[in-house]
């Protein structure tokens, strides 16, 4: 469960609504004892954090640097605190399952995986719940998390199903469900399609493939070279010239994308002077093609300004973005180190936070590819 600048007020929400997990009454597991240690280290971080955080808002602009340098210290601290939490909150509830205070500081953890997008372990934590009641209706809605994350991981029977739940058995009014419900069957027949093409692939095993050493972690990404040959041929171009290495992701959207491939986010004096945002030319879209692919979660596709202007610049989805497809073109996704996309710092270039450092490519390396030449067509440079 990370936790970046950006998601601190989430953090302290959980805090807030969990309590005092552990009734000083009753007789401690080993577990317990475990957890009641770490979770008093999570709340003296947490109000270190907002104490900063105040001191930051009222303090000099001399100043203010002192303060974020000491927050974003404790962030760290928080996040590699964080995982070793949940781990013996999980442990503690199994031996406790009836602790409601407990469950409710599972669930605020669900809800904040969730909405840092990492739709896979939101969906597993929920599940640890096992369906119990451990709140009013209003406070507690693990079956919209759950259908929330369902859909983002293409679980679409596990979708409709939880989406019937939280109905209770009513007629479905909520706006925000009965548009789930939709796209659920929108995406059904898209979906079988994707798994029949994937499924080929996997019996053929020859697709080319690239290995991204992030900041955050390592990602694997596999190369749609059937359906965008041009495309993945540009890409594994400017990996082996090391075009991507040191590249930063530029911009993070949550519940969207994570973008990168911009050369001038280098740390470097040339970076800094180049004018242009690419390789220095462009290639040819091919998501107007029949046989084009569309966005799912974890999607590499290619950035452009418009048609047949892309060059360097990729996204990689972090739920399905059908109003994408045939728009831009993509080339691959990513099969290993998803959970990497959860970790990397949101960042919106249209409103900038000073101090922010983005999250970089340290290098890009191809694992695999076909026997024969990568070069791609250019149309212009």
């Amino acid at each position: 469960m990370p936790i970046r600048r950006t998601s601190i007020a989430a953090a302290l929400l959980l805090l807030a609504t969990a309590g005092t997990v552990i009734a000083q009454e009753k007789k401690l597991s080993p577990e317990d004892k475990q957890f009641a240690e770490v979770y008093g280290q999570w709340k003296t971080l947490l109000s270190e954090i907002a104490d900063a955080q105040i001191k930051w808002g009222v303090a000099s602009l001399a100043d203010r640097p002192t303060f974020s340098t000491k927050i974003d210290a404790l962030i760290d601290q928080a996040a590699k605190l964080s995982p070793k939490l949940q781990d013996i909150a999980e442990k503690a509830y199994v031996v406790t399952p009836t602790d409601d205070q407990l469950g409710r500081l599972l669930y605020f953890m669900a809800l904040t995986h969730l909405r840092n997008d990492n739709y896979e372990e939101a969906l597993r934590l929920v599940a640890v719940l096992n369906d119990r009641k451990i709140g009013p209706p209003e406070f507690y809605q693990p079956h919209r998390i759950a259908a929330s994350a369902a859909f983002a991981t293409m679980q679409l029977d596990q979708a409709k199903q939880q989406i019937e739940t939280a109905s209770q058995g009513k007629e479905l009014k909520d706006k925000s469900l009965l548009h789930l419900l939709a796209a659920i069957e929108f995406y059904r027949p898209l979906w079988n399609r994707e798994q029949q093409l994937r499924a080929a692939e996997a019996k053929a095993d020859d697709l080319p493939r690239v290995k991204l050493h992030t900041s955050q972690g390592d990602m694997v990404v596999e190369l749609f070279e059937n359906e965008a040959p041009n495309t993945v041929a540009n890409f594994i171009s400017l990996v082996e010239s090391g075009f991507y290495d040191g590249t930063k992701f530029h911009r993070v959207l949550p519940g969207f994308v994570a973008q990168g491939g911009d050369p001038r986010t280098k740390d470097t004096a040339a970076a800094a002077q180049r004018a242009d945002d690419g390789p220095g030319y462009s290639i040819e879209c091919e998501c107007t093609k029949p046989e084009h692919r569309v966005h799912f979660r974890g999607t590499l596709s290619m950035a452009h300004k418009g048609l047949n202007t892309g060059g360097s610049q990729f996204f990689i989805t972090f739920v399905p973005t059908g109003n994408l497809d045939g728009q831009h073109t993509v080339f691959g996704r990513v099969i290993d180190g998803i959970d990497v996309l959860a970790k990397l710092q949101r960042v919106d270039p249209e409103k900038p936070k000073p101090g922010m450092t983005p999250d970089a490519i340290i290098k890009a390396e191809v694992l695999r590819k076909r026997n024969h030449a990568y070069e791609p067509k250019k149309l212009g440079g």
